[in-house]
């Protein structure tokens, strides 16, 4: 029985690494829990099946990895000469497996430590759109190093993969020694092939059901770690790794189920809610605003302020208000208190914000060839405004460069333009110094010209790397809110001195989120990494606060409605002083969410999903609502397909 010692031999030795391997893996997700384990009561039942749940997931992805070295060995053993010394051959195999092993799980160690941290700043796993990350890897690598809350889990992940090599080694040489002397022995006879070859059969078919992940008829998904009605332990069982393959699956693949409804359906559906008239194959959006009573060639500033989130506003440190620049502004402004981000990354609001446009789910919206858009820098560049975009860091970074010059800016201010000194970490200067910078420029420029200017001031401080000025360490309770409080002042004073000028006297201010900051939720979908705030302040504009749902699409109409010139909408907004939105819709990578403040409807595209709550009630209400359910299920369907369809099939250019 020669052979089949051997095919058993080998595979003793791929079970006890992959044994190992699933050890690594499960301690990453241990470390998942104890840095992301929501506040309150542990859920042990619940905690204890997402990790046994997890086992499966992790087992999937080092089946994937045992698969190549299994079949390598095991043909290995079978075919080994009978006067070869099988000791010296396997031997030699074992440590290139092994090299095989620890360069595959060094890579794969890292994206689930990293994993660790990204769960802490999205609420979910890490998907295919930080592939995006390395076309900006000084960036990238600034913003982990440069973050101090990184420090521990790098030094975590430098200590598993180091472990890892030590036990992978060890491991490797105890089964060398281990294996039997050469020696010449008899050939192999047929019952003894026979066994082999069945063994062998057997080992490669349990590695396919492993990588199938499941004896049932279709293989492991993502929607099998969902077992109960909280989100945490729902997501904690999905392998990272496994994640990032599915939400490539989907870029590469099809329309997620939830969007096949009928195109012409859908089409007409948003047609009527833009009020689109006259339909034209090429522009089936487009629709011709004439001239309205409105402040005329007022000049246009938009703030996209980072991570501020609408919960920021109601936030309190030793009984003041850690924003209370923002928190007081909105009863003094035109408010809009309902009011949702596009998708939760800073080139989906930009593309939102200024030319109608949301993600496409964890797909990034600035791309290289870029799209072209009408927008709010077309439509005002068009009646003699200036465009300028005004950033704190690289202007490389998320291709805002060529996206903007693409589309309708026609200057950037960056690091490029300050003083080198002036930069505090890979995200270029502080916000204060790009608003200083800015008005300086706009001051400037007031003196030469009487020509009408747009400029967006697109803010960083709020996003890691925190760099907290002295005066605000004291701010707040630690760092997320002294940083808050930090930007809310930088935006004050700026908004302070503009506004004493005689520019700004005649400009309309709006100030919004980018997207909004994680907070605890009890929802499949974390809302409030889309409820940001909106401002849009004035002279003679009305001071009131406005509940209606809208958007980050909806900017453009709105200032384009206020300024009272003649345009062609061509974006996925409607002007919020005069229409209503039924709801907002909006994307979290891999999650569809639509909401009108009381409701929320959520659908996973990975996990093909869908829940509907009434807000401030955690129990999923699918079930007891239906006609509800029906209602924005379609509502969002149909117009996150056309936005997808628009930008696809190249509505959104210039068609004059």
């Amino acid at each position: 029985m020669r052979r089949t010692r051997q095919t058993i031999t080998v595979f003793a030795y791929i079970v006890g690494v992959h044994a190992l391997c699933l050890l690594a893996l499960s301690l990453c997700r241990v470390l998942l829990v104890v840095a992301n384990l929501p506040a309150g009561d542990v859920q042990w039942a619940w905690l204890l099946r997402a990790m046994l749940i997890g086992v499966k997931f992790d087992n999937l992805i080092a089946c994937y990895v045992s698969a190549l070295p299994l079949v390598a060995l095991s043909l290995l053993a079978l075919t080994l000469p009978e006067k070869v010394g099988f000791r010296r051959v396997v031997g030699v195999a074992a440590r290139i497996v092994a090299w095989f092993y620890g360069i595959v799980y060094t890579l794969g160690l890292v994206v689930e430590v990293a994993d660790v941290r990204y769960y802490r700043f999205f609420d979910n796993h890490l998907n295919i759109s930080v592939a995006e990350w390395f076309a900006f890897a000084g960036d990238t690598v600034g913003m982990i190093f440069g973050d101090k809350g990184n420090w521990l889990f790098i030094a975590i992940g430098v200590a598993l993969i180091a472990l890892f090599w030590m036990a992978l080694w060890g491991f490797t040489r105890f089964f060398v020694r281990r294996l039997p002397a050469d020696r010449v022995l008899q050939p192999a006879g047929g019952k003894d092939w026979t066994c082999a070859i069945l063994f062998v059969i057997l080992t490669w078919g349990l590695c396919f059901c492993g990588i199938r992940g499941s004896f049932q008829r279709y293989p492991l998904n993502v929607s099998f770690a969902y077992f109960c009605d909280h989100p945490f332990y729902n997501r904690l069982g999905v392998n990272p790794i496994f994640n990032i393959i599915k939400s490539a699956e989907y870029i590469s693949g099809e329309m997620p189920e939830l969007l096949r409804v009928n195109e012409q359906d859908a089409l007409t559906a948003v047609q009527h809610e833009l009020n689109v008239r006259t339909a034209d194959a090429q522009h089936p959006l487009l629709r011709y605003m004439g001239p309205s009573d409105g402040f005329g060639k007022r000049n246009v500033v938009v703030v996209l302020m980072e991570s501020m989130s609408t919960d920021y506003l109601d936030a309190v440190y030793n009984g003041r208000h850690i924003t209370p620049y923002l928190s007081d502004l909105r009863r003094k402004s035109l408010y809009f208190s309902n009011f949702y981000s596009a998708g939760v990354h800073t080139n989906n609001g930009i593309t939102a914000t200024l030319y109608g446009y949301g993600p496409d789910f964890a797909k990034a919206t600035m791309t290289v060839p870029s799209n072209q858009y009408m927008g709010l820098p077309y439509a005002l560049q068009r009646h003699g405004y200036n465009t300028y975009v005004f950033v704190t860091g690289n202007p490389q970074y998320d291709n805002m460069n060529s996206f903007f010059y693409d589309n309708s800016i026609e200057r950037i201010f960056s690091l490029y333009d300050y003083p080198s000194n002036e930069a505090v970490n890979n995200f270029g200067v502080p916000d204060d110094y790009m608003f200083s910078y800015g008005l300086d420029y706009l001051q400037q420029r007031a003196a030469t010209t009487e020509m009408p200017f747009f400029a967006l001031f697109v803010t960083v401080s709020n996003h890691m790397p925190f760099v907290i000025p002295e005066p605000y360490r004291n701010a707040g309770g630690n760092d997320e809110q002294r940083i808050v409080a930090y930007a809310d002042d930088a935006l004050r004073q700026f908004m302070q001195q503009a506004q004493q000028t005689s520019w700004g006297k005649n400009t309309i201010f709006v100030l919004l989120g980018d997207h909004g900051s994680l907070a605890p939720t009890c929802y499949d979908y974390n809302i409030r990494h889309n409820m940001v705030p909106c401002f849009f302040v004035g002279e003679n504009l009305p001071d009131s606060v406005v509940a209606k749902p809208a958007q980050q699409q909806d900017v453009a109409p709105t200032i384009m409605g206020l300024l009272g010139l003649p345009y062609a909408d061509n974006t996925m907004g409607i002007n919020l002083l005069d229409s209503d939105r039924e709801y907002a819709y909006f994307v979290n990578n891999d999650h569809l969410g639509c909401s009108d403040g009381e409701w929320l409807y959520s659908y996973g595209i990975n996990t093909r999903q869908e829940c509907l709550y009434r807000l401030g009630d955690s129990n999923d209400r699918s079930a007891v609502e239906p006609q509800r359910l029906q209602q924005m299920r379609n509502y969002a369907a149909q117009h996150q397909l056309i936005n997808l369809l628009a930008v696809k099939n190249k509505w959104t250019i210039p068609c004059e």
